[in-house]
Formats: structure tokens, sequence, C-alpha cells
């Protein structure tokens, strides 16, 4: 089969991670598959270098603009794939070849705030109405996400598919010693610290982080404890999360290391009190799994997309009792031989997703999608 792939978000976190961790292992399963993959610049060829069933082209046209459309069809005339799968909303409309599109999650929908301006946030809706549309297939990382694709567009849309991710091998290693000496000469960290991972985005709730510093700090006699944050490059950036640093007068204790190497986010995971994880919503919440592999426990609220991913073994609390959080924390990880057991108990849930089982079953959605398409003509 041929195979044209958008690699556009090689490298990036999220839609990149996903689509080098399934091309690795979709590479794996057939000798005879062939993929193009569209990338937007020469360095993102040296992370598909080992994959001889890869061919690359470069394209520097932006992901989720109108240009997208002539590109793909001009490929699609070029290469003859049997199947075109898009790992994000913007699908090329004009195209013969079927598509399938990845959709992960449908958060600006839900928080208007991560796209300002009310012809952005149209334009959204309007490619993802068109993405259910002309696909033949969706997948989608959760049955979060699916419940909120029936939410904002009814059951008019191609079948979905939850099809769930897992976090990169690289997370079930251990990390070199000399990344530790790197990491102490870029932030001089102190023992022992609660982690962050991923942007400044308000559905993240980062704010509440801090209150459970605070909270373990004041109420638990946990003064030892910091908070280091992995991706905001400055909390001031966040005028809630930056108030709440200043309220509880926590600016020594809270930090942010700004982007983390893949290396060295293993190392924070791996040595980490714990990953505390308060966002609101997620299409399915990668550093959660990639904490448990490292043997991180996980501290969060009681939301869906959690309750899917992590249960049972994360800690959790109704939405926003941070205090609740704190105890249920302390009761469960407050003694080392206790805390030893969490950490045996969340690399064994993270084990239990893989991504040579998402490629199984892609695979498989390809097959399907190919032969249904054959049939119709």
């Amino acid at each position: 089969m041929k195979i044209l792939l958008d690699g556009r978000k090689l490298g990036d976190t999220g839609i990149g991670t996903y689509v080098l961790e399934l091309l690795r292992e979709l590479t794996l399963l057939s000798e005879d598959d062939r993929f193009l993959v569209v990338l937007r610049s020469d360095e993102q060829r040296l992370l598909l270098r080992k994959f001889p069933q890869i061919e690359t082209v470069i394209c520097p046209v932006p992901v989720f603009s109108l240009r997208e459309q002539t590109l793909f069809r001009r490929l699609e005339r070029s290469f003859g794939p049997d199947l075109i799968h898009m790992p994000h909303c913007n699908v090329p409309l004009q195209v013969s070849a079927p598509v399938i599109c990845t959709l992960h999650d449908l958060i600006p929908l839900q928080f208007k705030s991560e796209i300002p301006g009310l012809a952005a946030r149209g334009y959204y809706y309007w490619m993802n109405r068109m993405a259910l549309k002309r696909s033949r297939a969706v997948i989608v990382p959760s049955p979060v996400t699916e419940g909120a694709i029936r939410e904002y567009f009814g059951d008019a849309t191609a079948p979905v598919h939850v099809i769930a991710e897992a976090s990169a091998p690289v997370f079930n290693g251990r990390s070199e010693g000399t990344v530790w000496a790197r990491i102490q000469d870029k932030w001089h960290i102190r023992f022992p610290y609660l982690l962050t991972v991923g942007l400044l985005k308000p559905h993240k709730q980062w704010h509440y982080a801090v209150d459970l510093l605070h909270a373990l700090r004041t109420q638990h006699g946990r003064h030892d404890l910091h908070l280091l944050m992995a991706g905001p490059e400055n909390a001031r950036q966040d005028a809630c999360l930056r108030e709440t640093i200043e309220r509880y007068r926590l600016e020594n204790v809270v930090h942010t290391l700004g982007r983390v190497e893949t290396e060295e986010l293993l190392y924070l995971y791996q040595n980490a009190w714990a990953l505390v994880f308060p966002s609101a919503q997620e299409g399915f919440g990668l550093p959660v799994l990639e904490a448990m592999a490292c043997g991180a426990p996980v501290l969060g609220f009681d939301y869906p997309w959690l309750v899917y991913v992590g249960q049972p073994a994360v800690l959790t609390a109704p939405p926003g009792d941070t205090d609740a959080l704190a105890t249920v924390a302390m009761a469960q990880l407050g003694m080392p031989a206790m805390r030893a057991r969490w950490q045996v108990k969340v690399r064994a849930h993270a084990s239990m997703f893989s991504w040579q089982k998402a490629a199984c079953q892609t695979r498989e959605l390809y097959d399907q999608v190919v032969h249904v398409s054959a049939i119709a003509g």
C-alpha cells in the first residue's frame, strides 16, 4: 500500500510525537508498504533517516493554511497514493484518494480563549467540520474526544475510531549520567520536586499546581518541596499563574524551565516526587503516561480524560480541590514504602498502552478504508 502522510509537525510535541511513533511502528508491520511523508524542513528528515520505506518531500507550506489544498492535490498526482492520512483537521478537499484524519481534541472549541478572535475560531470550526465530512474515517485517541465530536457536530460524521496512544519507548529506559550534570548546570535543581509538563494554555490550569504546592508545604509540613515547570519560559506570561505564585510568596520555589529536551525530560520524570497535571481537558494526555512509564506518580483532578488515561493508577481529587489532593498525595506517597508500591503500579499501567498496538489498529483501518473505497468505485 502507498500512503501519503502529513509529517510537517514532526519534532513538535503532541501531533509531532504521534506522527513519529506511529510511523516507527507502521514501517515494521509490512515491508511492502511505502510512505510519502510531507515535511517542512531538512532537519525533520533526520528523524526519519532510519526508515527505508519512507520517502520524504520538503514543502514549507504552513500547517492549517489554505495553500495545503493545492499542495496535496499536486502530491497525489505525483505519488499516486492508495490512501492519505492527515494527523490533524485540515484535510485536502479536492483529492480522489480516500482520506483518514486524526482529530486529537476539540479544545479550541471548548475553551474559546485558546484561539482569540471570532474569525479564527470560525475557521477552526469549519476545518473540523470539513474533516469529519470529507474523511472516510476519523481516528481519535480517547472516548473523550469522540464525545466532543458528537457534542459539537452531531452524528453526521465519518465513522469515528478510538485508537489509544502511548508513551514513547525512550521513557522506558534510564537517563544517562551526563544528563544530570547538564541539567544542574542549566537549572540548579533542588530535590524533592513536583513537576509539570506542558505549555501555558488556559485549559492546563497550572495555577492549581502552585495551590497544591502551597497546601503540601503549609498543611502537611513539606517545606522541602519545589515545583519545576517544563515548557513555560516565564510564569509571568500567565496572569493567573503569576498572581498565585505571588500570593503565596513562592517565587523562590517555583521554577520555569522553558523548552526541555527529551533526555532531560526523561531524567526529570524519573526523579520527580510526582507529576502534577491539573488540566481540565486533554485529547489524551501523553505526559501522564510518559511520567508513569518513568515511575512517577501522577496527581490530578477527576476529569473524564484523566479517568480514561490514568485510572486506577492516578491520584485524584474533585476538580479544583487542591487541599483534598494534597491530603491524598501525602496519604499515598508520604512513606517511602507506599511510594515504591505506587511506582510499580504506574509503570505497570503505562505498559498497557503501546504504539505497536496503535499502529496495528491504524493499519487495519487503512485496509478497511481502501477496501470499501475500491468497492464504492
